[in-house]
C-alpha cells in the first residue's frame, strides 16, 4: 500500500526528509519540520503534508531555485505537500507551527 492510500505518519515523513537532508542542506535548506495534521497524528488518507523549512540566510536564493527546492521537497511524497518558509509565516501562524512542529533535520 502506498502512502497515498493511507494516512501519512509523521515518522515516515520525517524519515523521508532525513534521508534527503544532505542534498537539501547543500541547496540551502537549514532545517525542515512537519506540522499540521500529520504532526498532530490526525492525518486522514486524503490529508496533505505540511512542511516548514528554514533557509540559509547567508546563501541568497533566487525565485527559480526557491521554487525548484520547494517542488522537489513536495516530489518526495506521493500526495499534495505544502512547503512554507518559517520566516515568511505571519507571527500568529509561526507560533502555532512552532508548537506542533516535529523536527526532521
Amino acid at each position: 500500500m502506498t502512502m497515498r492510500n493511507r494516512p501519512p505518519s509523521v515518522e515516515e515523513v520525517v524519515r523521508i526528509l532525513r534521508s534527503h537532508s544532505a542534498d537539501l542542506r547543500r541547496r540551502g535548506v537549514l532545517h525542515a519540520a512537519v506540522f499540521g495534521s500529520v504532526a498532530r497524528g490526525e492525518a486522514r488518507s486524503d490529508s496533505d503534508i505540511d512542511i516548514v523549512i528554514d533557509l540559509d540566510p547567508g546563501r541568497p536564493m533566487g525565485l527559480f531555485e526557491y521554487t525548484r527546492v520547494t517542488l522537489d521537497i513536495g516530489d518526495l511524497f506521493d500526495r499534495p505537500t505544502d512547503v512554507v518558509v518559517r520566516k515568511n509565516l505571519k507571527p500568529a501562524l509561526r507560533d502555532s507551527v512552532a508548537e506542533e512542529a516535529v523536527h526532521a533535520f
